[in-house]
């Protein structure tokens, strides 16, 4: 496929998505064309995020029309309720949206080709990892059904257990992706990636940079571009995983960091602190109810890190108090932050014991303490690539953050969220592991949250060298205005270029090299096009038995078809799905005919060998494998060691 061709569909689906944006927000009040611009894809995802929770309550199909009127009631309602609020904020009289427009040009582009050139340039590629197959399959189910509510997503897995809560704004924009281009779920997946790392990601990162340091002289499209230059997030829950709904939950992380230190910003004036920062607590609450609602288990790394924040905050001001009302206010204060972290850490202990969702993962230590540190310091945690101009920036910023007081928390929240990603990522306690099993365990969770901080930190450390370089300019007689011209820009460029192509080798780990690797690919090309195959014989309303470990899962994400299990391990859609796919070829005939007619099942494929590595370990299914003969089937596709059969004597 030609690079024009294959990037005109991803662009036309970002492009939409930011003109609703940026249409709502203008509707709602917002008179600050720059500010319009770099929450339109924010704004947006948070639209469709209140369109899936509407389902909850309300029955209608989800797609554009909903997402459309969903949009246009929230920008009257905002406008109504809270439009005077809006029109007054502005960007520091920053009104030119070109440049800004053209940096996030750049790494929508910059995003879409890491994910096409991973992909060994064929969108068609999916993830070889085993949450691919809910998540493009839930995504084929949402476009079907017109259900995209968080407590029903997942029902179709297995009807016996409905209404469990899971995130469903990733699959509900990858609903509108299929809607748009016309494509199958493993396309719409890969399209709503690309528009997390290239679109949304960076347009948070600069309003949390603005949020933090102003405009200034750091354009806001100098930190988009700048925002490429991160591998800890989002390309690494986009690669490993494959954590889709967690990259989207952890883009918002830079919002949260934001406003908690906005909220404790005026520490260095503690008398009156307790009521300067109040005007940040419902933008921080809000923020934090936004990444709970589109990945709960983001949520709670980020309330380990704001506890141990407010903490800190709590102690410095108790420390710093110059009267005996402070000393009791701050006393009392940190008090409450005790207690409270207390229960927090009581309840989720509590609700971890003895449940499934919240085992302990014993992931293997792929490298020591020193290792992860060493990793952070030089800009390539997790053992990626080395970023020396990110890491320049981070570093830089960490200092000018921890020597400016009003900046301090976020330096400390920065330490904080590496921290803890290099705990989890190198340490295995018992103690920890209580809390670490809400994530999972899983580095890449973590590394995701630390990632959001950085980017911010990132910005403050950016903005100083900025202004260091500049003087540098100015004395040696070359000018200011070239350096505010060119070099900023040309600095974040290369930084965005360098990043893209260091994640390309990540990323293709995880698509086009696992695809081609017999042992590591959950399911091949030639496998799709087996799938592809066996829709033209198989009519869209049947069921498949199936093994779901051999890729054949993903009947449904490419070609709407069936299978009896969507996911791996046993958890089968059908009441005797289990049961069938252990004893199929050794049941008594009458037997299998009736519990092949009771699930609606009548035909059987068998894909070979089973997807062999990652965190759920091969299940060969030896009754699949139909021996010569056998009298109540006939074998209607054969492609390679592939067969396809129909119950044809039942």
């Amino acid at each position: 496929m030609l690079p024009v061709v294959a990037f005109l569909g991803p662009l036309s689906f970002a492009s939409l998505l930011w003109g609703v944006g940026f249409v709502t927000l203008t509707v709602a009040g917002c008179r600050d064309r720059l500010l319009a611009a770099m929450a339109a894809l924010p704004a947006v995802v948070v639209t469709v995020l209140a369109t899936t929770l509407a389902q909850v309550v309300v029955s209608f199909p989800f797609g554009w029309t909903s997402t459309c009127v969903a949009a246009l009631t929230i920008a009257v309602l905002v406008r109504l309720v809270a439009g005077r609020w809006l029109q007054g904020i502005s960007v520091t009289g920053q009104r030119r949206t070109w440049p800004y427009l053209a940096a996030l040009s750049a790494t929508v582009v910059a995003g879409y080709t890491v994910l096409w050139c991973a992909t060994g340039a064929d969108w068609e590629v999916v993830s070889q990892t085993w949450d691919a197959l809910f998540d493009t399959n839930a995504i084929r189910n949402a476009f079907e059904s017109g259900v995209v509510s968080p407590v029903r997503i997942s029902d179709f897995v297995n009807p016996d257990h409905v209404g469990s809560y899971y995130p469903s704004t990733f699959h509900a924009l990858g609903v509108l992706a299929m809607q748009l281009t016309g494509t199958d779920a493993v396309v719409a997946s890969n399209l709503v990636s690309g528009l997390i790392a290239g679109a949304l990601w960076p347009s948070v990162a600069a309003l949390a940079a603005i949020g933090v340091v102003g405009v200034g002289r750091l354009a806001p499209g100098v930190v988009v571009l700048a925002s490429g230059g991160f591998w800890a997030m989002p390309w690494a829950p986009l690669g490993f995983g494959v954590l889709w709904a967690s990259a989207l939950a952890a883009a918002f992380v830079p919002l949260v960091a934001v406003w908690l230190v906005r909220l404790l910003a005026p520490i260095d004036n503690p008398a009156r602190s307790h009521w300067r920062g109040r005007g940040a607590v419902a933008p921080l609450a809000g923020s934090l109810a936004i990444v709970a609602l589109l990945h709960p288990r983001i949520l709670m790394i980020l309330l380990v890190l704001t506890f141990g924040v407010w903490s800190w905050w709590a102690g410095t001001a108790l420390c710093r108090a110059a009267s005996v009302a402070e000393r009791r206010r701050a006393g009392w204060l940190a008090l409450g932050i005790v207690v409270s972290s207390s229960l927090f850490l009581a309840v989720v202990l509590r609700l971890g014991r003895g449940n499934s969702q919240f085992g302990v993962r014993n992931w293997e230590v792929d490298s020591s303490l020193g290792e992860e540190v060493l990793g952070y310091l030089i800009g390539g945690p997790g053992g990626t690539i080395p970023q020396a101009l990110t890491a320049l920036s981070v570093l830089v910023g960490l200092w000018v953050a921890w020597r400016q007081q009003p900046l301090r928390a976020l330096a400390v929240f920065a330490v904080g969220a590496v921290s803890l990603d290099v705990l989890t990522a190198s340490v295995r306690l018992t103690a920890l592991n209580g809390v670490t099993r809400f994530w999972y365990g899983d580095r890449f969770r973590t590394m995701a949250v630390a990632g959001g901080v950085l980017v911010v930190v990132a910005a403050v450390g950016g903005q100083w060298l900025h202004r260091w370089a500049e003087r540098q300019f100015t004395a040696t007689r070359l000018g200011a205005l070239q350096v505010r011209s060119a070099y900023p820009g040309a600095v974040a460029a290369l930084v965005l270029v360098v990043g893209t192509f260091s994640a390309v080798p990540s990323m293709s780990r995880w698509y086009s090299d696992a695809a081609n690797d017999p042992v590591a690919s959950v399911v091949s090309a030639d496998e799709v096009q087996f799938f592809r195959a066996v829709a033209e014989v198989v009519p869209e309303d049947a069921r498949i038995l199936n093994n779901p470990t051999d890729g054949s899962a993903l009947l449904y994400a490419y070609v709407n078809r069936k299978p009896a299990f969507f996911v791996a391990g046993n958890v089968g859609s059908t009441p005797n799905a289990v049961w069938l796919r252990g004893q199929f070829s050794i049941m008594k005939p009458a037997d299998l005919c009736r519990q092949m007619n009771q699930d609606g099942i009548r035909w059987v494929i068998n894909n070979g060998r089973p997807y062999s590595s990652g965190v759920i370990e091969a299940a060969e299914a030896p009754a699949l494998a139909i021996p010569p003969g056998f009298p109540l089937v006939t074998e209607r596709l054969r492609w390679g060691d592939r067969k396809l059969f129909e119950l044809t004597g039942c």
